[in-house]
């Protein structure tokens, strides 16, 4: 997917403002956060979505590390800084989602409302705003009850993660309860869509 990759990829999507000024703010967020060793792009957009207006944007950095085993300390103590980093710029940034994968993009939300058999990775670890999607309580209990670590990320919205390397407690769960989620998801995104 990536020259050059494995890249670790933090992908955000802003449901208001435009690419430029929402391109400008992630660089901004980075020299605040004193990042040097990056890359941001805007993600491409399936020809389905070329009647959103906002492109989701990604911060690439290397992942080399995470092609190595994964009981190894060092993999899991990169993934550690790779959640403070996410939570950190989160908080700067304040996106309708986002998401930490390895060298996978983010859906807008028309992709993601239009194929329910996508790939569950882009769900694997994500950011949901509290101002994007109203109604979360409900989803959050649900997320708990299948496993998943779950965080709420100041009072701005919520993070949960399936991955053990991107989250502090190390928490997994299988792939079964993954697909559940993100059907979950999906859900949320249609009533959204429905609403506007």
């Amino acid at each position: 997917m990536n020259q050059g990759g494995p890249y670790i990829e933090f992908n955000f999507y802003f449901n208001e403002d435009t690419n430029e000024n929402n391109y400008k703010k992630v660089i901004e967020a980075l020299l605040l956060t004193n990042k040097r060793k990056y890359k941001v792009v805007y993600l491409p957009l399936s020809s389905k979505s070329e009647k959103i207006n906002n492109k989701p944007i990604a911060i690439w950095q290397d992942g080399s590390i995470f092609s190595m085993d994964e009981t190894d300390n060092k993999v899991y103590q990169k993934g550690k800084e790779v959640y403070v980093f996410f939570k950190k710029i989160v908080k700067i940034l304040q996106p309708s989602y986002a998401n930490i994968t390895i060298d996978y993009g983010l859906q807008t939300p028309y992709d993601i409302i239009k194929d329910i058999n996508t790939s569950s990775i882009p769900f694997e670890n994500f950011y949901l705003s509290h101002n994007y999607i109203k109604e979360l309580n409900s989803f959050i209990d649900e997320i708990k009850e299948l496993g998943a670590y779950t965080e709420n990320f100041e009072e701005i919205g919520f993070y949960y993660s399936t991955n053990p390397l991107f989250n502090p407690k190390k928490t997994y769960i299988s792939s079964n309860s993954l697909n559940l989620i993100k059907t979950k998801i999906f859900n949320i995104f249609l009533s959204i869509n429905k609403s506007d």
